[in-house]
């Protein structure tokens, strides 16, 4: 089998990345396959190492699904993260934003389910979320597990995500 992935281990530009995901792994005890780039950074990333284009607009946040297993086990990495001294919380932010010591602000949104990722299961999360709760996220499986697309939209309101959040909290 032959690998088409692009090869970014030599890429002196991505170093300040590479910075940030070594602190999260080795600080937060993140195993590799427990956390995934997620968001416009990872859209960047692929467009202008990947592709050789440059991307519209850039976003300075880097946004990693972490995968815990419910919210006293997202607690306990936040913790180490903060204790490690790589991350700090960002001032004013909701809990689950920090600050790399570089001054990288990460975003880590955890799916606290006891379920393996499937596509048959991201569509049963999405039916439930929706006939029980009429809540609409896209549910989708990687890595093993299943991850929620949270993105915010100015027809959205606090309650909107509050309720979602009372459904896995």
């Amino acid at each position: 089998m032959t690998n088409t992935l692009p090869d970014f281990s030599e890429r002196p530009e991505l170093r300040p990345l590479a910075e940030v995901v070594r602190a999260l792994r080795e600080a937060g005890d993140v195993a590799e396959t427990d956390c995934l780039l997620i968001g416009a950074a990872a859209r960047d990333l692929w467009l202008r190492h990947g592709y050789g284009i440059e991307p519209g607009r850039e976003t300075r946040d880097v946004d990693f699904g972490v995968a815990v297993a419910d919210w006293a086990a997202f607690s306990a990495l936040r913790r180490r993260l903060t204790d490690s001294g790589a991350f700090a919380p960002w001032p004013g932010a909701a809990m689950h934003r920090l600050r790399h010591r570089s001054g990288t602000p990460l975003v880590s949104l955890p799916l606290p389910v006891d379920e393996a990722g499937s596509e048959e299961a991201a569509r049963r999360w999405r039916r439930r979320l929706l006939d029980e709760h009429r809540i609409e996220v896209p549910i989708f499986p990687a890595a093993g597990r299943l991850w929620a697309r949270l993105s915010a939209q100015v027809y959205n309101e606090l309650s909107d995500y509050e309720a979602l959040a009372r459904v896995f909290g």
